[in-house]
């Protein structure tokens, strides 16, 4: 809000605070007690329209919370082998990666990616603490234990157009036993 916008509503807070004035102490002779009333009003007025609005709202707005997955930006990992370990997946670009034994942690912050010629074996574990997510996985497991259910999953785009669903691994081949 422009300064002149916040002096002309600080102006026209006084003039209601002026006819609460009269309202309230019209027959009555001017105090402390109603000039203090007064004063405070004229103060609280001023000083919320003063605040600025983001630290009246709080934090971000719930748009920029859901940007990383419509323009994401991913951190390219290549050529890296994780075995035997925890690994974030959030915002993450995995190229000729290879994953055995490993747990992949998707917290929901940001998308995720496997390309390029990544290899999994081994066990794979796929975890997260993101209500939203575990919330889904149950309705979804809810649902596809019903006997007779048939249960179609889509993603859609902005346009309610619904998204081809791409998914390739590539699996690491089997060890051979000595």
């Amino acid at each position: 809000m422009k300064l002149f916008d916040r002096v002309l509503h600080l102006i026209i807070a006084g003039q209601n605070c002026l006819i609460l004035w009269d309202v309230f102490f019209k027959h009555e002779a001017i105090s402390w007690p109603k000039i203090i009333f007064l004063s405070l009003s004229v103060l609280l007025l001023a000083a919320i329209w003063f605040v600025p609005r983001k630290e009246l709202r709080g934090s971000e707005p719930a748009a920029s919370k859901i940007d990383p997955f419509k323009n994401p930006k991913f951190e390219i990992v290549i050529g890296q082998s994780y075995r035997n370990t925890s690994i974030e997946i959030d915002g993450k670009s995995f190229r000729r990666c290879s994953f055995a034994n490993t747990k992949l942690v998707f917290v929901g912050r940001a998308p995720y990616e496997f390309a390029s010629d990544c290899e999994f074996g081994e066990e794979l574990e796929l975890t997260t603490e993101n209500q939203a997510i575990i919330q889904y996985q149950r309705l979804r497991k809810v649902l596809q234990s019903m006997p007779g259910a048939k249960i179609k999953e889509y993603t859609f785009d902005a346009s309610g157009n619904p998204i081809p669903q791409k998914i390739s691994f590539q699996l690491a081949p089997p060890k051979e036993k000595p």
